[in-house]
């Protein structure tokens, strides 16, 4: 299958196309920012930042989570479009990254949302033909997702340990084998796992002790324990926005991802 794509119509994340959500509208210009060698921080508050909080999180979540999984996600498309990814416009590739995504890692997503809302998203940036393409395969991979995920089991196993590491942790090669040789199978592998994992949230307050700032997090239920390595901080047990909670809007702490 292959589509003739139009130009992405431009417009700001706020405002959304009809019958898509201002997240994926965002979540889309994102990738398209990316694919033209902006970068991704300044891009994410370019798009997302008029969005309110719980939408600019579900954003992060799904480009991170699918730029984390784009070489898994491609190995599981690719059996599903005529002639390959590579006859796809790059737009029309990411925006079926996305829904695969949806579909295959976000729980929360209903499979009719992540196929409708992707393929309305498809309609309105390329036209009927891509939203067709974009609705037979997602429709498809939905229906045949435990075998597609059998088959690249099988993938795996055929491969040398190289492909194998590369194809389960979405790296390269390249990086997988220097990996693999420098530091030995195993650890090479919990590296990889590491790598591609979303980094821990650590937040140092300010003019209180951490022994405050936990009993202040506890309060609204946010889990945190300190850190050994980073003196006077505290670990985020889970992904919470902090920032967003009740006294904590006042801003008694600063955050970083840590990796």
């Amino acid at each position: 299958m292959s589509a003739t794509a139009r130009a992405p119509r431009p417009g700001p994340a706020s405002s959304g196309a009809a019958g898509v959500t201002p997240s994926r509208v965002a979540a889309a210009m994102l990738l398209t920012d990316l694919r033209q060698g902006h970068l991704l921080d300044a891009s994410f508050d370019r798009h997302a930042g008029p969005l309110d909080a719980r939408d600019r999180r579900w954003v992060q979540e799904l480009v991170w989570g699918m730029l984390r999984s784009r070489a898994r996600l491609d190995a599981q498309l690719s059996g599903l479009v005529r002639g390959g990814l590579a006859v796809l416009d790059a737009d029309v590739l990411d925006l079926l990254r996305m829904g695969a995504y949806q579909l295959l890692h976000m729980g929360s997503v209903p499979a009719y949302a992540a196929i409708g809302q992707t393929v309305e998203l498809s309609k309105r940036r390329h036209g009927i033909g891509a939203s067709k393409l974009v609705n037979a395969v997602l429709r498809r991979l939905d229906r045949e997702r435990d075998t597609l995920t059998s088959q690249l089991t099988q993938q795996q196993q055929s491969g040398d340990v190289f492909d194998a590491l590369a194809l389960e942790h979405s790296h390269p090669r390249f990086i997988v084998q220097r990996w693999v040789q420098q530091f030995g199978e195993a650890e090479a592998a919990r590296l990889l796992a590491v790598n591609n994992a979303a980094a821990p949230m650590v937040l140092r307050p300010h003019a209180r002790s951490v022994d405050t700032l936990a009993a202040e997090l506890a309060a609204p239920g946010v889990p945190g324990s300190p850190l050994p390595p980073v003196p006077d901080s505290l670990h985020l047990d889970g992904p919470v926005a902090v920032a967003h909670r009740g006294a904590l809007r006042q801003g008694p702490f600063s955050a970083r991802a840590t990796p």
